[in-house]
């Protein structure tokens, strides 16, 4: 329990301080949002995913009352994140036995999966946690000899992963089958299942990558699956079972087809059409490799490593289960494959992560983790092992297209894989003997226990720092999210903005976080992150046609994300990107965030600090924001990314001599006053203008922020500082800006 303690707050720590500027977890969570409210899934709702996670987050929704935003997003992935750990440390202990090491698996689990803080919401971390329970409960099933009930669960596990992501879903799908037909009690169906696998680990790998085959890292992956594959497919020949009848298969088809109908009648009855599910859960998917991708990065001689490893388990495995120098070699490399592991899981500076030394060196020798080292198939602790790494094997095609954070959860199964087949060739070397009276073996669990806890208090350390010297980033929605304080400012800044002075809002890529924030709608429910590329020309023309409708539309673009997409070969194009070009204009840039307003438009920006250039020796800096709180008597100014370090302290009561801490001079004047806005029945807009000296040239205004506080210290405004010169619309914008609306 202390353990389940310790990780739920080092993942709430490292979950809430962390926010991904291209913002994936606000596209989940805008969907699922507008799938709840108005049904029509694939139809109005666009979606990549398939129905039983929106199926799924609605029965959350509805059993507990919650509302899908950063916040409770990141509550539902702690739990998946955790469950996925918890099912590694349970099948860990089931096959060794060790509390140690069930411990070890839990932990190393954790740390593998960090990834799951990048992509709060994505249904990546509701599929890994699917991924462990498959695994998991066919180790138990396995090992306590039920295949009835191995059949349904997978049956059940299979359809629900098909139905939230096709090709991930398709590979437990096939990995229950093929397994099942095995282990048939008639031998004929036994051999044709041994068949069907063989084919299936070669024909798979190459239909799924076909497209981009002739990429040398794509024909490496599909070399590198099909060779992991076809070396456990020679392990089933020893340690098949015999246990599945046809009765078994029924059910398991039974089960999952049961499910499927379940999923897709509730979808139907929310709205959605059979031609809608058709495209949204099979058609649109076989798009989607040709629309992104990420690259792996595999080691030199990868294809080479998996070739020599598949050639190893064809000869190992014709030698007798008791041929000792066969086993002293699989025992060794597992050994050596093991401290690997432990060395790029425990040291920062390791030249692999702990993920991509899974895939590229773990998932290809998964066979030797399984092997029987001097034992056969009366051992009932290989055959759920052997499961265990079909599994893996299987779910590591996760990473392709985008070998990003699906790496780590495709191949985190690693782990408890890794662990068990370990703790056996501990026991090998020992003789056999009981492990208890062995010192080195004891000293070996041991070992691994402390690198675990070293890799978790590593991760840990750093989550508890970013959480200690964060605050709330404090928007509808966002209450938990603290990311740093030089992305904080931006995102406050822009969502008051859009608040202000938007009544739809649509970004570049699809940021959708925004409109949670700002309780603005994006111009249709067809909304996509890469919405260029992923969403038909009629679907655009509609969102066209609607911001063109709306003269308060505004649009935010990610400039490093746009950028990089310009740099890897997936630049933004397309008729909406080239009407938002034509008739929105940038009108000021925070960060790499910037907030595009139609042409014609003069908006007075709310929370944004704006610098004229040099006049006379002082530049006039002028902070505008909606209304002032009478409460604010001090203003500070210090550099974003240091926001701890105050370079300007000034009391709004008085004309100080005060510095720049040494490094500028005092003050020269301060005015405030009320700018002209029509009767609205809101406060008025409050203009600060502040003359400071001009500044040394290596002194970057863009990179600080200015807060007002009260006499508490407490922060009552914040601004970013711009360049007029950077911004100028906005800086045109300051007496001729039309007035906020009311709401």
């Amino acid at each position: 329990m202390l353990l389940i303690a310790a990780a739920a707050t080092a993942g709430y720590w490292l979950l809430c301080t962390t926010f991904m500027i291209y913002d994936d977890e606000g596209y989940v969570q805008w969907s699922l949002q507008n799938f709840i409210r108005h049904g029509h899934l694939y139809g109005d709702v666009y979606s990549q995913y398939g129905p039983f996670f929106f199926v799924y987050h609605e029965a959350i929704a509805r059993l507990t009352g919650i509302t899908f935003n950063n916040d409770t997003g990141r509550l539902i992935t702690l739990v998946h994140w955790l469950g996925a750990c918890l099912a590694c440390a349970a099948l860990t202990a089931r096959l060794s036995g060790s509390r140690v090491l069930a411990a070890s698996a839990g932990v190393l689990t954790f740390t593998y999966t960090w990834v799951m803080i990048s992509e709060p919401s994505h249904p990546g971390s509701l599929l890994s946690f699917l991924a462990a329970l498959l695994a998991a409960y066919g180790v138990f099933a396995i090992r306590n000899e039920k295949p009835a009930r191995l059949a349904i669960m997978i049956g059940l596990l299979g359809a629900a992963m098909t139905l939230i992501k096709i090709n991930v879903g398709a590979f437990a799908v096939i990995t229950g089958a093929t397994w099942l037909l095995c282990n048939a009690e008639a031998p004929r169906l036994r051999r044709v299942g041994l068949w069907i696998a063989a084919g299936l680990s070669v024909l798979v790998p190459y239909a799924l990558m076909r497209g981009q085959i002739q990429e040398p890292w794509v024909a490496t992956f599909a070399l590198t699956s099909a060779a992991a594959n076809l070396a456990l497919v020679l392990e089933f020949n020893r340690l098949c079972a015999k246990a599945i009848s046809p009765r078994h298969l029924a059910v398991f088809a039974l089960s999952g087809i049961g499910l499927t109908v379940v999923v897709l009648a509730w979808t139907m009855l929310r709205g959605s059409s059979g031609l809608d599910l058709f495209e949204g859960i099979i058609a649109a998917p076989f798009q989607h490799p040709g629309t992104y991708r990420v690259p792996v990065r595999w080691l030199p001689g990868s294809a080479m490593i998996a070739l020599v490893s598949l050639m190893m388990a064809a000869t190992i495995s014709r030698r007798p289960p008791q041929h000792i120098v066969a086993n002293v070699i699989v025992a060794g490399a597992r050994l050596i494959l093991t401290i690997g592991f432990i060395v790029c899981s425990v040291w920062e500076f390791a030249p692999l992560s702990a993920a991509r030394y899974g895939l590229t060196l773990v998932v290809p020798f998964a066979w030797l983790f399984v092997h029987p080292l001097g034992h056969g198939s009366e051992d009932n602790g290989v055959r759920p092992r052997l499961w265990l790494a079909w599994v893996l094997v299987w779910q590591s095609l996760h990473a392709f297209p985008v070998a990003g954070s699906q790496i780590n959860w495709g191949t985190f199964l690693a782990v408890p894989l890794i662990l068990v087949g370990t703790w056996e060739a501990v026991q090998f070397f020992a003789g056999r003997q009981r492990p208890s009276t062995v010192w080195w073996s004891r000293f070996s669990v041991t070992a691994l226990g402390i690198s675990a806890l070293l890799a978790f208090t590593s991760l840990a350390t750093k989550g508890y720092e970013r959480f200690r010297h964060s605050r709330p980033l404090d928007l509808p929605g966002a209450t938990l999210v603290r990311p740093p304080e030089s992305l904080s400012s931006a995102l406050r800044v822009i969502a008051h903005n859009l608040h202000a002075h938007a009544d739809t809002v649509y970004s570049l890529p699809g940021m959708y976080s925004f409109n949670t924030w700002t309780d603005r709608p994006t111009p249709t429910l067809a909304n996509a992150t890469h919405w260029w590329s992923l969403l038909h020309g009629d679907r655009q023309e509609e969102i066209i046609a609607r911001l063109d409708a709306d003269p308060r539309s505004a649009v935010v673009v990610q400039r490093i994300v746009t950028g990089f997409l310009t740099a890897t070969g997936f630049q933004p194009d397309g008729p909406l990107v080239r009407y938002i070009s034509a008739n929105f204009s940038p009108f000021v840039q925070i960060d790499s965030y910037e907030i595009w307003f139609k042409r014609d438009r003069r908006v007075a920006l709310f929370g944004v600090g704006l610098i004229d250039p040099n006049r006379d020796g002082y530049r006039h800096l002028t902070l505008i924001n909606d209304a002032y709180d009478a409460s604010a008597t001090r203003l500070e100014i210090r550099p974003a990314e240091q926001p701890n370090l105050i370079l300007l302290a000034m009391p709004l009561n008085t004309l100080p001599s005060l510095s720049w801490q040494q490094i500028l001079d005092t003050g020269k004047a301060m005015d405030f006053r009320h700018h002209e806005w029509p009767a609205l029945g809101i406060p008025p807009p409050i203009r600060f203008v502040l003359a400071l000296p001009a500044d040394p040239r290596w002194i970057d205004f863009n990179t600080l922020i200015a807060t007002l506080s009260d006499a508490n210290g407490d922060v009552v405004a914040t601004f970013r500082l711009v360049s007029s010169q950077d911004a100028p619309l906005a800086a045109a914008a300051l007496n001729d800006a039309e007035p906020p609306t009311a709401n």
